[in-house]
This record gives structure tokens, sequence and C-alpha cells, in this order.
């Protein structure tokens, strides 16, 4: 097991840390032809204005919403073991109804975001949202916890589908990166508030008495606040106008268009109208839908965002998110911070991994600086390869009880988050949004965060499996080996910064 183990952590290490040197040092490939920014002009945060982060943030709240949720589960289910007394079945019951749901609600977000439009779909998301938050603050049942859980999970799919396309879609293509980026600085923000908030409640029950019920109510009912102000802020957005001009609603596009600008936009209006009548005119004209992902050039893209997503589950986020504390555990970090803090071993497992969660909130605001200088190809090959180093790096401090490997640990895992952030966490979606004609854009956007929920249920369902039989180390080896392969495949892809949607989907047909 041993050898097994280092061959794993030689080639892992080896890879990561060449993969990392030639990106930084070899050229980008880039659609220079589709590049619509004027030479010198502000781009990325500099370019950003109040209105861009108003809209933006709007939409990306939901976001918050779903990082709650998943944030939440871990320690919310130290209160609801010991309030409905459940079996292990009865947990994966509660931690599948999310993910069933999203899955739903994915489906059911291309129709309806092609049908109704994006603003309808986001509205629709945050009444499911309310709903759920209420039945979780109500539990009476595990059957209800089952099914607030579920729909829950359906808003965030629809959520997640729609957002991604919406903000694409509102924002000026020198700016499209920075604000793509901020449904995952939401979602970052929505999981650490989740462990903040079950750090709070876990005091509370020692502190004051609060009932294992109170405590699973208060930590998973707290997501109504959220979405609330979801659900407001949504009835605040123009819908996009792209979608409108593609339903021929050229006044209201107008309109929008100059809500987002935030003044006249004639002008950019009418770009937009030949760019979409140039699309839908002739052999391209087709039906929004399923059936243009058959085309054969728009199925080699949808291809290529699928293993994007691929890759940013089988690089061991989730699994990391959902087993840190368990890792803690091995480490003996949870140990260490317990007995100098004097807390409970699961109040510090929880404070531990919120220190770990910490770290990535700041640095999604450097992902927001590089996104449109750098470029998604570029943060994807060198920042990859660092997730691989630091996974690495942890696997090496499970094998010793030592402060030095509790900090190495924790150093580790904060790290990983940090670059996961800054490459596999925002930009598959990113380029899912920007890489397909406004036709096929829901649609392929459907299927993308599909395949991403598919790998997350592998890999949530593999890894405690595989931690078993072949020990924690060497599965951490093999997910930063995929960290290096992510770096290298990164290199194939065509940089998309800079360039408009309507450019884009031009170049690369």
């Amino acid at each position: 097991m041993q050898d097994y183990q280092a061959m794993l952590l030689k080639g892992a290490i080896t890879l990561a840390l060449l993969q990392c040197t030639w990106a930084l040092t070899s050229p980008l490939k880039r659609l220079r032809r589709a590049t619509t920014v004027t030479k010198g002009a502000n781009v990325g945060l500099a370019s950003l204005k109040p209105a861009d982060l108003k809209i933006a943030g709007s939409a990306a709240c939901g976001s918050y919403i779903q990082g709650y949720t998943t944030g939440v589960l871990g320690g919310a289910l130290l209160f609801l073991g010991p309030h409905f007394g459940l079996t292990p079945a009865q947990i994966g019951a509660v931690a599948t109804a999310t993910t069933l749901g999203s899955v739903l609600g994915t489906f059911s977000a291309s129709a309806l975001a092609d049908a109704a439009g994006r603003r309808p779909t986001m509205a629709f998301s945050s009444a499911l949202f309310v709903v759920a938050s209420v039945l979780m603050v109500w539990t009476p049942s595990l059957n209800v916890l089952v099914l607030a859980r579920f729909l829950a999970g359906v808003g965030i799919g629809n959520c997640g589908a729609v957002v991604p396309v919406y903000v694409a879609e509102c924002a000026e293509a020198a700016s499209r990166g920075a604000l793509a980026t901020l449904p995952q600085l939401m979602i970052s923000s929505g999981a650490m508030s989740g462990l903040v908030v079950t750090f709070a409640v876990a005091l509370c029950r020692t502190g004051l008495g609060w009932s294992a019920a109170t405590a699973s109510r208060v930590s998973l009912g707290f997501t109504l606040l959220p979405s609330l102000l979801y659900a407001a802020l949504v009835l605040r957005l123009p819908e996009s106008p792209r979608y409108l001009l593609r339903k021929g609603r050229r006044e209201r596009a107008l309109a929008a268009l100059g809500t987002l600008r935030g003044g006249p936009c004639e002008a950019e209006l009418t770009a937009l109208e030949q760019a979409t009548a140039k699309e839908t005119k002739g052999a391209a004209r087709r039906e929004a839908g399923w059936r243009t992902l058959l085309e054969p050039k728009i199925l080699r893209r949808l291809g290529v965002c699928v293993v994007l997503q691929f890759f940013q589950q089988f690089a061991g986020i989730n699994a990391i998110v959902y087993f840190t504390p368990h890792i803690l555990k091995s480490s003996g970090t949870v140990a260490t911070l317990g007995s100098s803090l004097r807390l409970s071993a699961d109040s510090a497992a929880l404070l531990a991994t919120a220190v770990t969660y910490f770290p990535k909130i700041p640095a999604m605001f450097l992902t927001m600086a590089l996104m449109d200088t750098w470029g998604r190809a570029k943060m994807l090959r060198v920042f990859s390869p660092a997730m691989g180093l630091c996974l690495a790096a942890l696997g090496l401090s499970l094998g010793s009880s030592s402060g030095v490997a509790a900090t190495v640990a924790l150093v580790a895992i904060a790290l990983y988050g940090i670059f996961f952030n800054l490459s596999l966490g925002p930009v598959p979606n990113i380029y899912t949004a920007e890489s397909f004609p406004a036709r096929a854009r829901s649609a392929a956007m459907t299927v993308s965060l599909c395949a991403q929920f598919l790998a997350h249920a592998m890999v949530s369902f593999w890894f405690p499996v595989l931690m078993a039989s072949r020990g924690a180390p060497a599965v951490l080896y093999s997910f930063a080996g995929i960290c290096g392969v992510a770096g290298l495949f990164a290199c194939t892809l065509a940089e998309t910064k800079q360039a408009s949607l309507e450019a884009i989907a031009s170049e690369l047909d």
C-alpha cells in the first residue's frame, strides 16, 4: 500500500510542477478575430459599473442559497441525527434529496428559460426557495424535511442553469468574466455562512440548552431570509436583451439594455439585432432547444464543456467539502483546536472547517480581477495543477498526528479552496454560458450542469468507499493527478475573454 501511495504521490507532484511551470511561460491560444474590446480599454474589475454589479449581484443571490444549502448540511446532520434518530439510509435520503431535485430543476430550466424567459425562471426558483425554507422551519417529520430539501434542489437546479446564462447575456464583453464569477463568489459566501450558522447553533445548544429540534430548524430554516431577499431582487431585474430580441420584442429589449447600461444604447442594440438576424437566417433558423445540441459543431463544444464539469468534480472538491471534518480529525487538527479553545469535538470540527472556507471569499475578488485579463484557459492551466500540489501535501499530512501535520492539513485545504475558486470553480460554467449560440445556450447549460451533478454524485459515493479500501492519502494523490491532467486539457481550450457572445459563436463555428 505504501509503495502504491508513493508512486501516486510522485506522479501527481511531478505532473503538477511541470504543468505549473509550462502554463506560466507558454503563450495563450486566443480567438483573435473574436476580440471586441478596444485595445487599451478598461477590462475586468476596472470596467465594472454600479449597474453591472447591481444586476449581476441580484441574479447571483440564488447562488448564495445554493452554497448555504450545501454548506449547512454537514453541521445540520449533527442536530438532525438526535432529533429524528436517523439511520445511515435516512441520512443518505436527506443528502440525496437535494441532488435529485437539482437534476430535475436543471432539466426543467432549459424549457422554462427559452419559453418564459430568464427572469421568470429565476422568479420561479426564488418561490421554490421560499416554500422549501418554510417547510424546513416547520419540519414536523423526516418526510417533510426530505420534501423540503428536494424542492430546494429543484430551485438550485433552475437557478444554476439560468443565472450564468443571464449574466453572460447581460454583461459587456470587457467585464463578462468578472461578472460571471459572482455566482461562484455567492456560492462560497453561502457555504461559509452555513458553517458559521451551524457553529453558532452548536454553541447555543451547549450554552443555552437548545433542543436538537430547535437547532436543526434554525440552521436549515435560515435560508428563509435570503430566499425572501432573492425574490424581491429578481422582481426588479430586467429581462435579457438578447432573449427579447430573439422573441422579436425590440422595444422591451431597448428598455432592458438601457437599464443594464445606465443610458442610451441604440447603437449597441442595433449591433445585437444584426448579430441575432445573422444567426437565425438560412440554415441556422431552427427552434431553440434540445435538437440544436445534435448539430456537429455544437455537439463538439458541448463535449468540451462536459469534460470541464467532470474535471471540476473529479478534482475532489465536493469530497473535500463533505469530508473536511473527518479529514481534519484524522490529521489531529480538531483535537488540537478543541483542546486549545475548550470546544467539543463537533464544535471544533465545524470551526476548523469554517477556517478553511474563509480565505475562499477574498480569493474570489482576485478571480474577478484575473478572469478578463488572464483569461479562462490560463487560469485553468496555472491554478488546476496548484490544486494538485495542495492535495498532495494534504495526503502527506494525514500520515502524522503532530502539530505540524495539523497545520499543514489546515493550510493545504484552505489553499486548495482558493485555487479551486481561481480555476475549476467558476470557469466551467462561465465557459459553457458563453460558448454557444443563443438558440442552444440554455439547453447546453442544462446538459453541462447535469454532467456536473452526475460527477458530483459519483465522487460523493465512491470517495468514502475508496478511502476505506485504499486509504485517504492514496485517494487524495489520485485527485492531485486529475488536477494536473485538467491543466493539460486547458491547453486545448480557445480563449474567450474580451469577446462578444455573437463573435465567439461565429469564431468557433
